[in-house]
């Protein structure tokens, strides 16, 4: 049986050349960092994806945005709807821009229930988002098939986990739940 894994995203987005321009500045740092001045500095400040608090990660999704994750196994893709779960969609919208996902693998399959990725591909990224949370958004969509929402333990304990839905799971919606997004293609 083989693993499946993210290996890249896209996305359909207007403004995608913007978030396009904010990845490749992002990816300059480091290198424009190590062209002289304090050689002990602290990595957070130079590599935006340790550090939760960066200015970055607090960027306003679009309404609606499509994004294509090609895996090992296909490609399927996201249509995520701010209105459902703003809180949500931000900071998803933020962590797919920036790259948190990518070769990362989905590590929790329950037949007939869920399907679950968010843990970052490089294992020395995890520690600093465990206490990076985020407040509940209310439920305004069902858990039904195909919708994709934030794993949490409870309530205000989002960071950066999501399930996709693999069934009609509405009885999460009265558990705080609160879908963000759809499958649209390659569920």
């Amino acid at each position: 049986m083989s693993t499946l894994s993210l290996t890249r995203r896209s996305f359909v987005v207007a403004g995608a050349a913007a978030a396009a321009g904010r990845h490749l500045a992002m990816l300059l740092v480091p290198l424009l960092a190590g062209c002289g001045g304090d050689t002990h500095q602290d990595v957070r400040d130079v590599d935006p994806i340790l550090n939760p608090n960066a200015p970055l990660w607090q960027e306003s999704a679009p309404d609606t945005f499509t994004i294509a994750f090609e895996t090992s196994e296909g490609t399927f893709s996201v249509e995520v709807i701010r209105d459902w779960a703003p809180i949500g969609a931000d900071r998803f919208y933020n962590l797919v821009v920036h790259g948190y996902y990518d070769y990362s693998r989905f590590y929790r399959v329950i037949p007939d229930f869920i399907v679950q990725f968010g843990l970052p591909g490089d294992p020395t990224v995890t520690p600093h988002w465990l206490d990076a949370t985020i407040p509940d958004d209310p439920v305004r969509a069902s858990n039904v098939r195909g919708t994709i929402a934030y794993a949490f333990t409870e309530p205000n304990t989002r960071t950066t986990q999501v399930y996709i839905n693999l069934v009609d799971n509405s009885r999460l919606d009265e558990q705080g739940f609160a879908p963000f997004g759809r499958v649209t293609d390659g569920m």
